[in-house]
């Protein structure tokens, strides 16, 4: 009898316990979902922050607009815009580049159109944010590409736009989407779209001057990880000017509200590099690695860090694996 009321009461003591880790589960990930609900709203706003449209268009196809965004936006384009990255920068004596400032390397649609020059990922946040301003149907989505119509890699990630549109893309509309249903399956998902035999997905690159990019190999963000990529951005730009607090807050805001991403990890990777914080650097890499297993960039960010601590046989071990990746 003593052992059944032992029993009874180890019993009773165990449902509870498991009952109040649920629900402090359930707190924790409320609490969590708030936390990202807020930065959203917050970044949302900052990174596409209002101002008056100064591109106007009488086109009510979706394709057309869009079509009209990119002769606006793209390098060259009507607006005049060049593309113009971080590399000059990266050349500048340390005592130089903390004089930079941060708005010169990472910009806001708003200053991107105010000073007409900026990079990939600065040309794809203006376009979506313009077609979104315009668009009465159809989605825009920000995309990382990490290889070419050939399936050549193109290093530590590209920018470009997705239309998704309600007609025939025609010649413009990505075949991958077409063909691949799991990939299509994951685009609506994340554009929050129910699928339909009309829809078409036309890739668009302003900065390569691309309509109807075959990119091989890419990843289309929703609101939060096309968010996250601009504060992840943000970081390692601030990490270049020497901004250490500035670097820290938007990797900690990129990481809460998208930690899986491959680019987002492997930036996270290099900064900690430059840092001298091996483990954590390595521990990003082989993150960023295992997220994208086909993705050779890792090995060879791996193989430069431990070249510069002079630890040769694992860079060239690294710098194998890397060699091996690249050529396939």
């Amino acid at each position: 009898m003593q052992k059944q009321l032992f029993a009874a009461a180890a019993l009773t003591f165990t449902l509870a316990a498991a009952a109040g880790y649920r629900s402090y589960s359930t707190n924790k990930e409320k609490e969590l979902e708030s936390q990202k609900a807020a930065v959203t709203a917050e970044w949302q706003k900052r990174l596409y922050t209002e101002m008056p449209m100064t591109i106007k268009t009488n086109k009510t196809s979706t394709l057309e607009l869009a079509r009209e965004i990119f002769e606006d936006i793209r390098t060259d384009g009507k607006l005049g815009i060049r593309y113009r990255d971080s590399s000059d920068v990266k050349m500048m004596p340390p005592k130089s580049q903390a004089k930079v400032p941060l708005e010169r390397l990472i910009k806001t649609p708003a200053e991107l159109l105010k000073t007409k020059i900026g990079d990939c990922s600065d040309m794809a946040h203006a376009f979506v944010w313009i077609f979104r301003k315009l668009a009465t149907d159809g989605r825009a989505l920000f995309v990382e590409v990490y290889r070419n119509e050939a399936g050549k890699e193109m290093g530590k990630g590209h920018a470009c736009v997705a239309i998704l549109t309600l007609k025939d893309g025609g010649e413009y509309k990505y075949g991958r989407f077409e063909n691949d249903a799991a990939f299509r399956s994951e685009v609506l998902r994340k554009a929050g779209v129910t699928d339909r035999s009309d829809l078409s997905l036309v890739l668009i690159d302003p900065a390569t001057g691309k309509f109807g990019a075959q990119y091989t190999d890419v990843r289309l963000l929703n609101i939060r990880e096309e968010l996250a990529s601009f504060l992840f951005q943000r970081g390692t730009m601030c990490t270049l000017i020497s901004k250490a607090e500035c670097t820290d807050e938007s990797f900690h805001l990129a990481t809460l509200l998208d930690p899986d991403s491959p680019t987002g990890n492997l930036m996270r990777g290099i900064d900690a590099s430059e840092r001298w914080m091996d483990r954590k650097a390595i521990s990003l890499m082989k993150r960023a690695a295992a997220l994208k297993p086909d993705w050779a960039e890792p090995y060879g960010q791996m193989s430069d860090h431990y070249a510069r601590r002079k630890k040769w046989n694992k860079a060239q071990g690294y710098a194998n694996r890397y060699n091996g990746m690249i050529r396939k």
